[in-house]
């Protein structure tokens, strides 16, 4: 009973923290992004990210799509720290590991409603 309360917990924080780095992403100009990251996005790749993350937000919530929203969350993250570690910043790219482990620990325990 606890682990499933802690599954539900650990969703709404990944539903809230998608939602507002999705739309952050969305509203943001590639002149932000830059100063925020340190990464050169094209207006393009940071309205794809925004979808992306706005989407696996969403999907986090059903039981059937969990493990692609998961998936879909971890490679966005992934891929924002493999980005910044081109670019020689390794404290940003470190910042981006419990974010990493957020999906995968939910993967672990399990979508609360499922049967």
């Amino acid at each position: 009973m606890a682990i499933r309360i802690f599954s539900g917990i650990l969703i709404a924080l990944t539903s809230f923290l998608g939602i507002r780095h999705g739309w952050q992403s969305l509203t943001m100009s590639p002149a932000q992004a830059h100063a925020a990251l340190g990464l050169d996005f094209s207006r393009g790749a940071l309205i794809s990210l925004g979808v992306f993350s706005l989407l696996s937000a969403v999907l986090v919530l059903l039981p059937q799509t969990f493990l692609a929203a998961n998936l879909i969350t971890g490679c966005s993250i992934f891929y924002i720290a493999a980005l910044q570690s081109t670019q020689r910043n390794v404290r940003g790219a470190l910042i981006e590991i419990p974010f990493l482990l957020l999906p995968l620990v939910l993967l672990f325990l399990g979508h609360p409603f499922k049967k």
